[in-house]
């Protein structure tokens, strides 16, 4: 099972996401920087990251995070974020591209090459 982690500090997203990539993906979620890099640091064979910009907050904190983790990271990173402006700068740190929120579960799967019909 393809591991993703979900780096976002709201837990209404959090709990969305877990429930429509259960059973689907091996599913680890971090609502902190430290727990993100903790979480990333243990599984070393992530398939996907996605990455919220204010973790915790209102302002972008997690710039240096998608720096850090392309320092050894090719896979995707996928920003997050609600704010355009944030969205381009972890684009400019490293992550692949961004999306809105509404559609983190589907575009994982996509980038996954899986699809809510094979579940």
């Amino acid at each position: 099972m393809k591991k993703v982690l979900i780096i976002e500090d709201k837990a209404v997203f959090q709990g969305l996401w877990e429930m429509e990539l259960d059973g689907k993906v091996l599913l680890f979620q971090a609502i902190s920087i430290p727990e993100a890099k903790n979480i990333f640091y243990q599984n070393p064979d992530l398939s996907v990251i996605t990455m919220d910009a204010c973790v915790p907050g209102d302002e972008p904190n997690t710039i240096p995070l998608v720096e850090e983790i392309r320092k050894t990271y090719s896979g995707p990173i996928i920003a997050t974020s609600s704010d355009e402006n944030f969205c381009e700068a972890l684009i400019k740190a490293g992550c692949n591209y961004g999306i809105s929120k509404e559609n983190v579960a589907e575009e994982i799967l996509k980038v996954l090459s899986l699809k809510k019909e094979d579940f």
